[in-house]
């Protein structure tokens, strides 16, 4: 049976619970609480796409892709910490993070972007990559969340729980499926741990570029992404 937003709702609500108390489990009886990285959770890199001066696709009525990406982003950062899971977001504010300057040229800056997205996926001893995009094609017929894994273990598993989480509670009438990140993609192709991208949606597309442009939807996308990565976490 198809999972609904009430469900995962539901599901959060419990697995905050259970977050409160796993730590006490593991120990057995001890009284005293480890931490979720002593549990043995991954950190949970949170990459906003995009930032600054690129601003990614635009919507048809002109709606920025990075801003929509920050906005779902920062609300599934906030419901995985409700959860206990550690979390490091790549940036928080609208702006890239190149590191100084000046560049020859903007690609070359959109390079340096991607170099410390990564640096900040390595420096975590363990962890999970989680990209926030939003999709964007000539045609605007098209439409639907589809997540994009790279060639780790674990990544694909986690593309698929996302998908059926993200279809069930948001999108019943999504049919796409997950599939292996274009080895073009430097940032996934590069790191060593699981990563998924995340096309919310199409910008192109009027009614969607509409629901994606709105709170409640963006948090229903943070809700779907945080329960499918503690789905995953507890699972591996």
């Amino acid at each position: 049976m198809k999972e609904t937003l009430k469900t995962l709702a539901m599901l959060l609500f419990a697995l905050v619970l259970f977050a409160g108390s796993i730590s006490y489990a593991l120990r057995g009886t001890s009284a005293v609480p480890v931490s979720a990285a002593a549990a043995g959770f991954p950190t949970v890199v949170i990459d906003a796409g995009h930032g600054g001066m690129d601003g990614g696709a635009v919507g048809i009525s002109g709606a920025l892709e990075r801003d929509i990406n920050l906005a779902v982003a920062q609300k599934t950062e906030l419901l995985l910490a409700l959860l206990g899971v550690p979390t490091v977001m790549t940036r928080t504010t609208d702006a890239d993070i190149a590191p100084g300057g000046p560049y020859a040229s903007i690609r070359a800056r959109k390079a340096a972007d991607m170099h410390e997205r990564r640096a900040i996926v390595d420096a975590q001893p363990s962890a999970i990559l989680l990209s926030v995009h939003m999709n964007n094609f000539g045609q605007s017929r098209y439409s639907g969340a589809q997540v994009f894994y790279n060639q780790t273990d674990g990544a694909q598993a986690l593309a698929e729980v996302l998908q059926r989480n993200l279809i069930d509670a948001a999108d019943p009438a999504n049919t796409r499926v997950v599939m292996p990140v274009s080895p073009d993609l430097y940032l996934y192709r590069s790191v060593s741990c699981p990563a998924v991208l995340v096309e919310c949606g199409f910008l192109s597309n009027a009614a969607e570029e509409a629901k994606l442009k709105t709170d409640a939807y963006q948090t229903k996308l943070g809700l779907c992404l945080a329960v499918s990565v503690f789905q995953h976490i507890l699972s591996a």
